[in-house]
């Protein structure tokens, strides 16, 4: 993130806004330009996910030569595979709509890119991030990361329920998360105004929103939190009020992280099924979503979707009354 940041120009980017064709007003190159780049952008935030979920399967069925294809899902009831299939429709419809606000002037900004100096200058940026991302590794500090072996964990996650994704960030960040959810159009929106950076950050994170492991979009959602504070205080919600709520959602995940930590140990030495389902077990939870039983999941699913709506409610009356 802090490489996306310096290495590229903080201008602003415009909002691209499809034309309609029509002979008195024809699109232009660069409006051609940015239709093909947005709606690549676009496709491959949506279909990357789908694409590797089905080379997953053929893998475990054609290479690995498994008997039951029912095994190759990862769903928690393996007999029922219209889980896996749900979840899948789920992620492409989020996902279409969340890399609406997206769209972007891209073809002006990257001809601000080509110019030797910015080109030498991203350049030099990488050669450091790989320089300082491999040194803990060379030194012992942490192990080997496989990039490969993150997205092959990834494909399979939103398949263990319908958009479970967005179930566990909740249980983790709370009320918080339920804003960004709420205000992703506005935060899209202002983030362009920070340049094409922080816009490759969003597209990032929506890449990794799909993991079931929070710790994954933790630093996506601190750096949200001042953009979405802001907008919020032009609704007439004070900043403070905001950093209140995360606040008290993190010290009260000081007790939510480890209840049942005796379970967790168990489950961490013997890998029991019936271990995994003893919920809550949050702490564990975080590292393997898919194993929370059926029933929790629908139970923080329902309490998501009613607060979502309170939280829409309140946010209309606030504008309405600020308006006024």
């Amino acid at each position: 993130m802090a490489l996306l940041l310096l290495a590229f120009p903080n201008n602003s980017v415009g909002e691209y806004i499809p034309r309609k064709e029509n002979a008195a007003n024809p699109p232009s190159k660069i409006d051609k330009a940015n239709y093909i780049l947005n709606a690549t952008m676009r496709a491959i935030l949506t279909w990357w996910l789908p694409t590797a979920f089905v080379a997953y399967i053929f893998f475990r069925l054609y290479v690995r030569g498994m008997d039951n294809y029912q095994s190759v899902f990862v769903t928690r009831y393996p007999q029922n595979v219209w889980i896996s299939v749900a979840g899948i429709i789920a992620y492409i419809i989020f996902y279409f709509y969340a890399t609406m606000p997206l769209r972007a002037d891209f073809a002006t900004t990257l001809k601000q890119l080509c110019t030797r100096r910015r080109i030498l200058a991203i350049a030099l940026w990488l050669a450091i991030f790989v320089v300082v991302y491999t040194l803990p590794t060379m030194y012992g500090f942490k192990g080997k990361f496989s990039l490969v072996n993150e997205f092959a964990q990834i494909c399979q996650f939103p398949a263990t329920d319908v958009l479970i994704f967005i179930e566990t960030h909740f249980l983790y960040l709370g009320i918080g998360f339920l804003f960004v959810l709420l205000m992703w159009k506005e935060i899209c929106r202002e983030t362009r105004i920070l340049g094409i950076g922080a816009v490759l950050i969003l597209m990032l994170s929506l890449v990794f929103l799909s993991d079931i492991e929070t710790r994954k979009i933790t630093c996506f959602y601190i750096f949200l939190l001042p953009i979405m504070g802001t907008l919020l205080e032009k609704k007439v919600i004070k900043l403070y009020i905001v950093y209140l709520i995360v606040a008290t959602q993190l010290i009260c995940s000081a007790f939510w992280f480890n209840i049942n930590t005796d379970g967790i140990a168990e489950a961490f030495a013997t890998y029991d099924i019936n271990v995994y389902l003893q919920m809550p077990a949050q702490r564990y939870y975080m590292f393997q979503g898919p194993w929370q039983s059926h029933q929790m999941y629908m139970l923080i699913i329902i309490i998501e979707i009613c607060l979502l709506g309170i939280l829409q409610l309140y946010l209309r009356n606030k504008s309405k009354n600020n308006n006024t």
